[in-house]
């Protein structure tokens, strides 16, 4: 086992920290083996957690560190993950120190203070100095690994717009919902399903399924006692545009144009438990403009108006023995369910919980909306003005 003893320890820091944060960790230890602190590459906002990942590997290369052990901190884990996980490294050993790698509770100060959004108005209220110096000790719960250098270091980095801009492309590269289905269809699932289960938290951007998973499905999910402390707020939180089976649970999800977006003829987003949608969107809480949306026979809710709450166009939405419930009287500014195109909504044995306002739906195009009898028109769909059929469409 010597080639083990003599491997090289080789350090990737926390984000915002630089490779001088693990220089009293690098002395302290008992190795026989050389000590390699890295830097972080610097990029942009359009590059991947696999860019970042493959420079990092080519810069472990020109530093000839055959079979290092890794120790990743923070991001710095995250990274030294992907590089085994990619084959992009060989390595001897991994060391993690409170690495994102896994869900892990944060309070809500913590949580706000995660997002890049919120760095500007509190750098403006209390300065980088004063608030990495009073946070810091908060956040790791311990005396931090960084000394003095290191934290200014940081505090350097808040300062700039620049080192801000690249901490927050690292933000979107690695530690947002996106980020994680990125990782999934790297992967060949062989048959299995791989669930992402995001960490209680306000996401201010969400998954774009453009590309099908290999080789099997994804789930997308969030706190299943408390579902709304899981909320992604974006233009189209979740947006399918490729074939395959993604599924969604125990969410939150807060759409300017649309919560859920399917656009693809061989897509099926299947709803599981715990989903409700928030926001005011510009086009429908559940857009279907062409594939599949199945609620199933799971509950989801409605929280707030729009244009609309459900648009179908040459595509399917289904659902069936569940109840839909409109919180909070949602008013439509066009109607509740717009359907055309061939489009077919399918409510069958499901409750309508709570009242809304607007026309109650709009159908045209050979579109249909089928409650199978259950009540009638005039009083089943939620709103306060009847619904109208042309061209074809047929409610019954």
């Amino acid at each position: 086992m010597a080639h083990r003893d003599h491997s090289p320890l080789v350090f990737l820091p926390a984000l915002g920290f630089g490779a001088h944060s693990f220089v009293g960790v690098a002395e302290s230890m008992r190795h026989p083996g050389r000590r390699v602190l890295v830097d972080l590459p610097r990029v942009d906002a359009a590059e991947s957690a696999d860019e970042i990942v493959s420079a990092v590997a080519d810069e472990l290369a020109r530093l000839h560190c055959q079979a290092p052990i890794l120790v990743g901190h923070s991001v710095g884990g995250a990274i030294a993950v992907r590089l085994i996980a990619r084959r992009h490294c060989r390595s001897a050993a991994l060391v993690l120190v409170d690495a994102a790698v896994a869900p892990f509770p944060m309070t809500w100060w913590e949580r706000l203070a995660s997002h890049p959004q919120f760095w500007i108005p509190l750098l403006r209220l209390f300065g980088a100095s004063r608030m990495v110096r009073a946070s810091l000790p908060h956040i790791l719960r311990e005396p931090p690994i960084s000394d003095v250098r290191g934290i200014e270091e940081l505090v350097e980095h808040l300062d700039a717009v620049d080192e801000r801009q690249m901490m927050y492309a690292y933000y979107r590269a690695f530690l947002t919902p996106g980020a994680a289905y990125s990782a999934a269809l790297k992967l060949d699932l062989n048959g299995f399903t791989v669930t992402l289960q995001l960490a209680d938290g306000a996401y201010a951007s969400g998954i774009a399924a453009a590309s099908p998973p290999v080789g099997g499905n994804i789930v997308v999910s969030g706190n299943p006692t408390t579902p709304a402390s899981v909320a992604i707020s974006a233009s189209s939180p979740i947006a399918m545009s490729a074939q395959g089976v993604l599924t969604v649970q125990n969410m939150r999800l807060n759409g300017s144009f649309a919560g859920i977006t399917v656009n693809h003829p061989g897509a099926l987003l299947k709803f599981g438990a715990g989903i409700s949608f928030g926001g005011s969107p510009s086009s429908a809480h559940i857009l279907v403009q062409a594939g599949k949306v199945a609620a199933g026979g799971n509950n989801f809710t409605i929280a707030s108006g729009g244009l609309r709450w459900l648009s179908v166009s040459a595509g399917n939405f289904e659902a069936f023995n569940s109840t839909i419930t409109f919180s909070g009287t949602p008013a439509w500014t066009s109607e509740g369910i717009f359907f055309d195109v061939a489009g077919v909504v399918s409510l069958f044995n499901v409750a309508m919980s709570g009242a809304a306002t607007g026309k109650r739906y709009s159908g045209s195009m050979n579109a249909v909306l089928q409650s199978f009898g259950a009540g009638t028109a005039s009083t089943y769909f939620p709103g306060n003005a009847n619904g109208t059929v042309a061209t074809g469409a047929q409610q019954g």
